[in-house]
């Protein structure tokens, strides 16, 4: 196995976002896959209340502004963990998970979560900048929470595989 993924060199860790709380409309920061083949976005909500369904989408643009902006990707490889309360009502470190196991999803422009009103979601969602429309370089988490009354959510970008050694990859987010 060829080196650490997280040194350095070979990865790029930031957050899409500030954690929210009762945010409806929540839209990552433009990040750029032009010197990265993949980025891995980490998505993690808590609900706390009744709501409707999280809708997950990823957009494309060709700059970090925004510019020319596509809605919705087709999201080819994303995973969805559903944590569900346990029946004794116990919720944080005390709260038992019933599974670790992630369900593969099938291709889609948007990935749904919808749970109990008191649940975590884990969604993982997997792009390939060979999946990007020409010249497409930059892309963005955005999430539709409309209906959720009390809920937290977060994002992280994990950019790896490099498209060039470097000890120092350039910025993503220029």
């Amino acid at each position: 196995m060829p080196g650490t993924l997280f040194a350095p060199e070979n990865a790029k860790l930031l957050q899409a976002f500030e954690i929210q709380f009762d945010s409806p409309l929540v839209a990552g920061d433009w990040v750029s896959m032009a010197h990265y083949h993949k980025c891995l976005i980490v998505v993690q909500e808590t609900r706390f209340g009744q709501g409707d369904k999280t809708v997950l989408r990823v957009d494309e643009a060709f700059d970090n502004t925004g510019t020319g902006a596509v809605t919705g990707i087709t999201l080819n490889n994303y995973w969805t963990l559903l944590e569900i309360p346990s029946v004794t009502g116990d919720t944080g470190a005390s709260a038992l998970i019933v599974s670790d196991t992630m369900t593969k999803g099938t291709p889609a422009t948007t990935v749904t979560i919808d749970t109990d009103p008191v649940a975590a979601s884990l969604v993982i969602i997997d792009i390939d900048a060979h999946e990007l429309g020409e010249p497409y370089d930059y892309i963005q988490v955005h999430l539709d929470d409309a209906g959720v009354k009390t809920s937290y959510v977060g994002a992280t970008y994990i950019m790896y595989e490099p498209r060039y050694a470097q000890a120092v990859p350039p910025s993503v987010i220029t």
